[in-house]
């Protein structure tokens, strides 16, 4: 009969994440907070003692988000992220050409309290361009528009009643 050998994935993954928040005293803004995080994966598949297809996907991923002091009965925060993944699979079972992947988006979201009841609203536009390194593959580009709106009464402790329409896109 056929003889199926038996594949072993090995994996291996470094990453490294940052995270910082600085309070401001004065202007606009409450303060400032960025994270950013740094991936390097692996992942082999190994036939026996042999390496079939290695598969790579660096990355970043970066993130500012502004909190604003109150404006009227508003509060909340503006933000950008921004990321990029180098992927790539190499082996005779690879069906795919190594690609670069580039993301950004804006964000806001504010909340207004009027005694018992808040309304909160969330926007977010979101911009990625993936090209693939092989001839006769298109960059593609593409837009994302996300968006919600809730209201929410606070009858009494604990109890609350909400009602929340949204909108959302994610981007593949």
């Amino acid at each position: 009969g056929d003889r199926h050998e038996q594949v072993v994935e090995d994996l291996e993954q470094d990453r490294i994440d940052l995270k910082g928040e600085w309070l401001l005293a004065a202007g606009p803004f409450r303060g400032v907070k960025a994270r950013l995080g740094v991936a390097d994966y692996e992942h082999v598949e190994l036939e026996g003692e042999e390496v079939g297809t290695r598969f790579r996907n660096d990355s970043w991923e970066g993130r500012l988000e502004l909190p604003h002091r109150p404006l009227g009965p508003f509060t909340g925060a503006v933000g950008v992220q921004a990321a990029r993944r180098e992927f790539s699979a190499v082996g005779e079972e690879s069906f795919t050409p190594p690609s670069v992947t580039d993301s950004w988006g804006l964000f806001a979201f504010e909340e207004a309290a009027t005694g018992p009841v808040r309304w909160q609203l969330g926007l977010r536009y979101e911009r990625q361009e993936a090209r693939a390194e092989a001839t006769g593959v298109p960059q593609r580009s593409l837009d994302g528009l996300s968006a919600s709106l809730g209201w929410v009464w606070s009858l009494s402790e604990p109890w609350s009643l909400g009602l929340a329409l949204a909108r959302s896109s994610k981007l593949p």
